[in-house]
């Protein structure tokens, strides 16, 4: 055994060694690494010979390779060395047929072909203690098995009374009137290799398991703590093959870190939390409200605090109380709004003090490019492009139900007063009706193969008489299904969303912008995520009835405005339709405000005519330059309320963009 691994300080050592610091727990499990020297046989209780337990097993170093993926981490202290072929005796596999019935190998096999070690409870806690439930237990291990054969690691734990002794056929098990016992009893535990219950982490940090874990060989983390049952005296712990998995006349079966620690909860009250998974690294996109999760998991006497930090900060919303003793938890927090790598982690605190997750993770907090790629104000009474490509007709019947104008033209009211542009659509055409094709001009983001991570914003009108649904956007192109954006019923009025979840106050007969900010990723990884906006204002986080990456809601080479394949299409007047090829934050969309007979802001262009250079912008906002695309930007004068901008003279490089947060 290592001798760094034997820790000094407040602990009933049992030839092993405990957590720091606790005044009464115990590694019951003499040399749960082991590294020992050569190979382990029978020998009895504290034999000297250097295994304490009952039965053959050898040992494998981890230099030599034969489970998959990594080794166990070396944070846990694994040493070299790892055991196998756990057995009675050499040839005793030789007798069993695997897969068996689980129940007939427990009852009639298990007990004469395990390695096993009996050891005493009453070194950790008094009787009195145990039968007053003042014990606790934490029963952990690393579980492998060999890539070539079928067979998987099976190790159980069993409370006995006083008469146990180490030969693992004598002794009453508490909670049943003998033994062996019969399969299911409740103070019984079992690590089945082949199953993912009480799995906590694979060596590579992930945390998802399939529900069949039979052809996986990689090293896993089971833990497992509960209430000694009164009347225990002693444990016993048996290590074999799963009976679920295998063949004849083979073991290729690998453990290491098996350890039982008891603690007399009495003295002192509780110990501190011990966090067997620490979160894993994230990614943010800067600006995002939507909360990211951070999954951990800890053990100790309830209840549990988990307070996600980032820099060593408490995140804002990162607090989550649970009153068990033992859980997996997942807890949302608001990220940080700087650019750049951030160090996370968790603390998990209950009455006997804090325990902080080590390493920390890395949050990485990215501000990722974000431009409009496409872009169309109907100025030129048709469906050209402000940016971008111009839009086309669905079909004929969209061509003939589609008119140009002006809010004038058209007696609708003005957008704050001023006339605008405007095209008029009036779906004749039912039940599908196909609108206008868009070509977003963007590549595929978000992890897959389609645009999974765009935003959309609309200067639109529809009348008082306008319908409680009116499709806005339809990524099928085949339009034969619901659209993916819509405005709808939200029970007390027109909310917008997709789905059953409409939020907001979309008011008929007023000119309205409405923005959707689409992460199909999600901000961490996994939850799609859905930011909706009405004239600025951020009126929810949808995270549900939303597609996955790839799925119906992302965007390939086009999609439609205005399309439906289910009669959700009334007449209405649109000003003006901006795309951006990713997730605009939060801050930018509510900066965009209000409608404007000036239209979106965010477009750009510049053109030469004349030997002079004039840009091109819209939304009526400040035009700004700078030398370099990072800045510093400046804003020009007077350029506010306007639409384009000479620059005179030309002179040195420079970069212009229009002024948006």
């Amino acid at each position: 055994m290592n001798s760094s691994r034997s820790r000094l300080a407040l602990s009933i050592l049992a030839g092993g060694l405990s957590f720091v610091g606790t005044a009464n727990a115990l590694d019951l499990i003499w040399n749960g690494s082991f590294e020992i020297s050569g190979v382990g046989y029978p020998t009895g209780p504290n034999s000297g010979s250097g295994t304490d337990w009952n039965g053959f097993f050898d040992q494998i170093n981890y230099s030599s390779t034969y489970y998959a993926g990594p080794a166990v981490p070396s944070s846990e202290g694994p040493g070299d060395n790892y055991s196998w072929t756990q057995a009675a005796f050499w040839s005793g596999w030789s007798h069993l047929n695997f897969p068996e019935d689980e129940g007939n190998f427990l009852v009639n096999e298990m007990y004469a072909f395990a390695l096993n070690q009996t050891v005493s409870l009453t070194n950790a806690v008094s009787a009195a203690n145990i039968d007053a439930g003042l014990g606790q237990y934490t029963f952990s291990v690393w579980l492998a098995s060999f890539t070539g054969n079928p067979e998987q690691p099976f190790v159980v734990l069993r409370f006995f009374d006083d008469t146990a002794t180490q030969n693992p056929s004598t002794g009453v098990q508490i909670g049943n009137d003998g033994y062996p016992v019969p399969n299911g009893n409740t103070t019984s535990v079992i690590f089945d290799r082949t199953s993912p219950a009480y799995a906590v982490r694979y060596a590579d940090g992930s945390t998802t398991f399939p529900p069949d874990l039979s052809s996986d060989h990689a090293w896993i983390k089971y833990v497992a703590t509960g209430s000694v049952p009164a009347g225990a005296r002693k444990a016993r712990i048996y290590v074999t093959a799963s009976p679920n998995a295998g063949i004849v006349n083979q073991n290729d079966t690998y453990v290491d870190l098996l350890k039982l620690d008891v603690i007399d909860t009495s003295n002192p009250p509780v110990n501190r939390p011990v966090i067997v998974r620490p979160p894993t690294d994230l990614v943010a996109q800067l600006g995002n409200s939507a909360p990211l999760h951070v999954s951990a998991a800890a053990y100790g006497a309830g209840p549990l605090s988990f307070q996600v930090r980032f820099d060593g900060t408490n995140a804002p919303g990162g607090l989550v109380t649970i009153p068990g003793d033992n859980g997996v938890v997942t807890v949302p927090f608001t990220p940080p709004q700087v650019i750049g790598t951030h160090t996370l982690d968790v603390v998990v605190t209950n009455i006997a003090g804090a325990s902080t997750s080590s390493p920390p993770a890395t949050l990485t907090v990215a501000n990722p490019p974000v431009f409009v790629t496409g872009q169309w104000d109907f100025i030129n009474g048709n469906l050209a492009a402000t940016v971008g490509a111009a839009l086309e007709y669905g079909d004929a019947a969209a061509q003939s139900d589609t008119t140009f104008g002006t809010t004038t033209s058209f007696g609708i009211p003005n957008i704050n007063g001023v006339p605008a542009a405007v095209m008029h659509f009036s779906p004749s055409t039912t039940p599908q009706w196909w609108g206008y094709r868009m070509f977003p001009n963007a590549s595929r983001n978000g992890g897959g193969t389609n645009i999974n991570q765009y935003t959309l914003i609309y200067d639109i009108y529809y009348p008082v008489s306008s319908s409680s649904y009116r499709s806005l956007w339809q990524t099928d192109t085949n339009n034969a299904q619901y659209s993916s954006l819509y405005i709808g019923d939200a029970g007390t009025g027109f909310g917008i969303g997709v789905g059953s979840t409409y939020d907001g106050d979309f008011t008929n007969g007023v000119w309205h912008r409405i923005a959707f900010a689409i992460d199909l990723a999600g901000q961490d990884g996994h939850t799609p995520v859905l930011g909706k906006f009405i004239d600025g204002i951020k009126v929810a986080e949808q995270t549900t009835d939303l597609s996955a990456v790839d799925d119906w809601m992302s965007l390939g080479a086009f999609g439609y405005l205005f399309a439906e394949g289910a009669d959700d299409f009334p007449p209405g007047y649109v000003s003006s339709v901006q795309f951006s090829n990713g997730r605009r934050p939060d801050a930018f969309i509510e900066a965009l405000g209000g409608p404007s007979a000036l239209k979106i802001p965010g477009a750009i262009t510049a053109g030469v005519a004349a030997g002079s250079v004039t840009i091109h912008w819209t939304g009526g906002v400040p035009l700004q330059s700078a030398d370099s695309p990072t800045g510093p930007w400046t804003t020009i004068a007077g350029t506010a309320g306007q639409t384009s901008y000479t620059p005179s003279p030309l002179g040195s490089k420079k970069f212009y963009r229009p002024q948006i947060p």
